[in-house]
């Protein structure tokens, strides 16, 4: 689950204590004339703090000019192509110098963390909050409440509720208005409301999901809307929690875990025939291996079974025809056939449904249909640009065409949309070492920081 880290991202800690490089070391790597000649270190200050800073003998008021200067050094490398290493020397630097100062121990755990090495950045952030800021203003306590919630972000991680829930708090406290603290807090009191002796936390735990939503309607995770949909069905307000999901399918509507919860839901109510398109959404947002993407496909399977079995009820000729359709498709000779079954399903169901055109598309394809096919998956595309295998199927059709060049370009744009989705997954062999390496940088890329 992504967690919403505002130091940067905090990822398990693996043990093992914190090894800060010393001065010395700092300064050795500087020494020789060659060290200098990136674009980045040429700045006469830059080297001067690294090489030459000092606080010996130097007043209150000179010390603090000094912590200015490493501030606005470290800002200018760290925003600089090529200049995470310089100011992490630099964070290092201000850190020896500063040695009781809050904001430097920040420095470098947000340094830590920006290189992957989590361990050393929560040892530094728990150091940080037995500090002080003696040159630094933290003007609203701002860097002080982000501290306490990037450690309760890092508990909830842990599942950890009562240390994180302590730590949010504080941050909740330092800063009522920040919507991040009361996502996380929701997460925490939900965390412990599935213990014994947790009376009244789902209830905190709803009203942090509500004022977090209201602060900050934009920067809640998908996490946030699952959770809160899931305690407002167990406290039995129902509208609020579909209301919920059907806004998390539109602030991010590639996560398979709101369609089969949605479903869920939309099948208990009595609606079969929805509940099946939406599982069936859910499987073609699905990454491999996703645990929502496999028990949709089961739910898809019974209710196929159930269509069979109802074979003169109305309500399911559009399933029984997308499942003919899906079997026809496996069969060699059978494209126009299914083109045909897609159709009836169409127009069966009545309600023009996403799913059935997207795999008509599909169909027309393999029947070599092709300028339908173009039509239904850029009809599809221009809907809903974000789904990811329609540009997959669309690839196809120009390959299938041999016009590569423009099959490549629509398959490397499915590779930027979503390149864990199981359907781009599919391509991965056909694209360029390019297009691949484009997508493997993506895999890797941490939650952005909020």
């Amino acid at each position: 689950m992504k967690r919403r880290i505002v130091l940067g991202t905090l990822f398990l800690l693996v043990g093992g204590c914190v090894s800060i490089p010393s001065r010395d070391a700092i300064r050795s790597k500087y020494r020789s004339p060659d060290a200098f000649r990136a674009e980045v270190l040429k700045d006469k200050d830059v080297r001067d703090l690294l090489l030459n800073a000092s606080t010996a003998g130097k007043s209150h008021v000179e010390k603090q000019r000094l912590f200015d200067r490493f501030e606005k050094a470290i800002e200018k490398c760290a925003t600089q192509r090529g200049g995470l290493g310089a100011a992490f020397d630099l964070c290092v630097t201000q850190y020896r110098l500063f040695p009781n100062e809050r904001k430097a121990a920040i420095n470098l755990a947000l340094m830590y963390s920006a290189m992957r090495k989590q361990d050393e950045s929560v040892a530094l952030l728990e150091e940080a909050l037995s500090k002080k800021d003696e040159f630094f203003e933290d003007k609203d306590h701002l860097h002080l409440e982000r501290t306490h919630r990037s450690l309760g972000a890092y508990r909830l991680s842990q599942n950890d509720a009562e240390k994180a829930i302590r730590h949010l708090e504080k941050a909740r406290a330092l800063d009522p208005k920040d919507a991040h603290a009361y996502f996380l807090l929701g997460q925490s009191y939900g965390l412990r409301s599935r213990t014994p002796n947790s009376k009244g936390d789902r209830e905190k735990a709803i009203a942090c999901f509500k004022r977090g939503f209201e602060l900050g309607p934009k920067l809640g995770l998908p996490e946030d809307y699952a959770r809160y949909a899931s305690l407002l069905l167990q406290e039995g307000d129902h509208k609020e929690a579909v209301d919920m999901l059907k806004s998390g399918i539109r602030r991010f509507p590639a996560v398979p875990a709101f369609y089969f919860n949605l479903a869920q839901y939309v099948r208990a109510s009595g609606d079969a025939t929805a509940a099946y398109y939406l599982y069936y959404m859910a499987t073609l947002v699905s990454r491999p291996g996703d645990m929502h993407g496999k028990l949709a496909a089961e739910e898809i399977e019974k209710t196929q079974a159930t269509a069979k079995k109802e074979k003169d009820s109305k309500a399911y000729e559009g399933i029984r025809q997308v499942d003919r359709a899906a079997n026809l498709m496996g069969q060699a000779g059978k494209a126009a056939e299914a083109v045909d079954a897609l159709r009836k399903a169409l127009k069966a169901d009545g309600t023009n449904q996403f799913v059935i055109r997207y795999l008509l598309g599909k169909a027309l394809t393999n029947a070599k249909e092709y300028a339908k096919a173009t039509s239904v998956l850029n009809t599809c595309i221009k809907e809903r640009p974000w789904f990811a295998p329609a540009y997959v199927e669309l690839g196809r059709v120009f390959e299938l065409q041999g016009n590569h060049q423009q099959a490549m370009k629509v398959w490397v744009r499915a590779l930027e949309i979503q390149p864990q989705n199981q359907r781009v997954q599919e391509i991965w062999d056909q694209v360029t070492d390019q297009a691949r390496q484009k997508a493997l940088d993506k895999l890797k890329e941490p939650a952005q920081p909020q």
